[in-house]
């Protein structure tokens, strides 16, 4: 009985064993380690083999790689080649490794690889980062993953990322990486000029981007067929500028008025003078002068005088009937008589021969007669209901104020 009891008890201790060791656990993996990390030189692998759901103690737990990254390993108390794994992914190592060892079981073992540990190195950033400093990275760390770390600030540089390095002998490079180029790729891409492997020691520096220079111009504005801004050239004088703004037919050859922003200054030039290249008026200017050529004088107005809230002269540009020029001298006042507005032609042209024409405006309003045109020379006079005077007297006082102010 008491021998039996023992066999049990071996028996159950030896259970439990085995059920205690075939885990199949790699354990923790480095947290820095990714899919795509190759194997090198100092990494740490974790390793689990196991056949039947029973591990295989030798081949589970951590394992180093040598100075050329190979695995050295024992199976079955015998040591065994070491195997090249650098350069290798885990799930590449795990492959290798199951190839040279599957030979050895009777049934296929299960293998699990991962990395536990990765080298670690550390270089200095400073700049236009958030966080500046030693920074520690691991073994195969980019410009990419040194950024990730550090953040950096809306307004760097990434065009122009210096990495300064040390070869060993004393001497240093300067790595010149356009990172915004990395930033602006439509799709991952190893680009290795401007996304570089970093290595121990390496100094970073991020700029601040500088403000691109603005573009220094002249203006030029008025009666000219391409207003706007023309780029300034050293030496640049007004015949330059109007040659490339191209007057058009209605420019005033007479008059053209140069604003210098600098000091606020206002100067009439004589046009036809400056297009000749005569120095009193082909005045060098200045980046941001201002010319603007004038409209030539027609000499052709008509005015709108009375009860309208802004009585005055128009210049005669194109075509206006009675109702427009109404409407651009404010439009009626409530007091004017809209049955006894004055048409009186030629009276600015030549007021001996003026023909007053009497129209009633409330017609033309709902649309009982024509809105008739007016003609260069024309005065629009508007009646108020008060007065009683005779319309040519009104027109006669007006033409006196007009021909006074």
């Amino acid at each position: 009985m008491k021998h039996r009891l023992q066999v049990l008890a071996i028996a159950t201790l030896a259970l439990l064993t085995l059920a205690t060791s075939s885990r199949g656990d790699i354990g923790m993996l480095d947290p820095a380690a990714k899919p795509g990390t190759k194997l090198g030189p100092g990494y740490q692998i974790a390793m689990s083999v196991s056949v039947a759901g029973v591990d295989e103690r030798e081949l589970c737990g951590q394992f180093p790689l040598d100075k050329e990254g190979r695995l050295e390993f024992t199976l079955g108390l015998k040591p065994m080649e070491k195997l090249p794994l650098k350069g290798l992914t885990a799930e590449e190592a795990r492959q290798r490794i199951l190839k040279s060892i599957k030979e050895y079981f009777a049934i296929p073992p299960e293998v699990k690889v991962g990395i536990a540990q990765i080298p670690r190195f550390q270089v200095f950033i400073n700049g236009a980062v958030f966080r500046s400093g030693i920074i520690t990275l691991p073994d195969g760390a980019r410009l990419s993953d040194l950024l990730v770390e550090t953040g950096y600030f809306p307004s760097a540089d990434l065009r122009a990322v210096l990495i300064r390095r040390q070869d060993g002998r004393g001497s240093s490079s300067i790595v010149r990486a356009d990172f915004a180029r990395v930033l602006a790729a439509s799709s991952a891409s190893d680009d290795r000029f401007n996304d570089p492997p970093l290595e121990n020691g390496d100094s970073i520096l991020v700029s601040l981007a500088t403000a691109p220079p603005v573009p220094q111009t002249v203006m030029v504005l008025g009666e000219v067929t391409k207003p706007g801004a023309i780029p300034y050239k050293k030496g640049m004088v007004i015949k330059d500028a109007l040659d490339s703004a191209i007057l058009s037919p209605a420019a005033d050859r007479d008059q053209l008025i140069l604003r210098r922003p600098k000091d606020n200054s206002y100067t009439n030039i004589n046009l036809t003078r400056a297009l000749k290249g005569e120095p009193t008026d082909n005045l060098k200017l200045n980046p941001d002068d201002v010319l603007f050529v004038m409209r030539k004088d027609s000499g052709l107005r008509y005015a709108v005088m009375g009860a309208v809230p802004s009585p005055q002269t128009f210049e005669f540009k194109k075509p206006v009937t009675l109702s427009q020029a109404i409407m651009d001298a404010g439009g009626l006042k409530p007091n004017a008589d809209r049955g006894r507005v004055v048409i009186s032609r030629n009276a600015l042209s030549d007021p001996t021969k003026s023909q007053p024409i009497t129209i009633d405006f409330g017609k033309i309003s709902r649309g009982e007669m024509p809105d008739p045109p007016l003609q260069a020379g024309d005065v629009v006079q508007i009646p108020e209901h008060r007065k009683q005077n005779n319309g040519l007297l009104d027109i006669g006082l007006m033409l006196i104020r007009f021909l006074l102010f």
